[in-house]
């Protein structure tokens, strides 16, 4: 798996993306099921300013996509070359998006310790988003 930051222009918006983008100025915050093209659901153009993407999670065919608005500026983090291992996903329960629950899967890194005599212990680092478990 590789994750490099992307800019929200980078997302493929010829993609069927499976997620969902929660925008500031929406109650609930807008899903895709994968069936369609996300440029057909929603321009991704619009967000520049305001209103903004809050948070979203998009994934299809072993690409993940993290976004987040932190400070006035978009965090976006590419995953590639997701294998999705279920013994390791995790789902959880979301606000606002009916019955759907959201799976991720939480990556790990070995890190030196000091309270562990410099040996590497195991931290976790990314959570990524893998679909819907509907």
């Amino acid at each position: 798996m590789q994750a490099h930051d992307i800019q929200i222009k980078d997302i493929n918006q010829d993609a069927c993306y499976e997620g969902y983008l929660w925008v500031s100025d929406r109650q609930r915050p807008e899903c895709f099921d994968g069936r369609k093209k996300l440029s057909e659901q929603i321009n991704l153009d619009q967000f520049a300013s305001n209103p903004f993407i809050v948070e979203g999670f998009l994934y299809k065919d072993g690409t993940s996509i993290s976004i987040k608005f932190v400070d006035g500026e978009y965090l976006v983090k590419e995953y590639t070359e997701v294998i999705v291992d279920e013994d390791k996903v995790q789902t959880y329960i979301p606000n606002r998006m009916g019955s759907n629950k959201l799976k991720f899967m939480q990556n790990w890194t070995l890190v030196p310790d000091v309270n562990c005599a410099g040996f590497d212990v195991l931290q976790p680092s990314d959570l990524i988003f893998v679909g819907f478990n509907k």
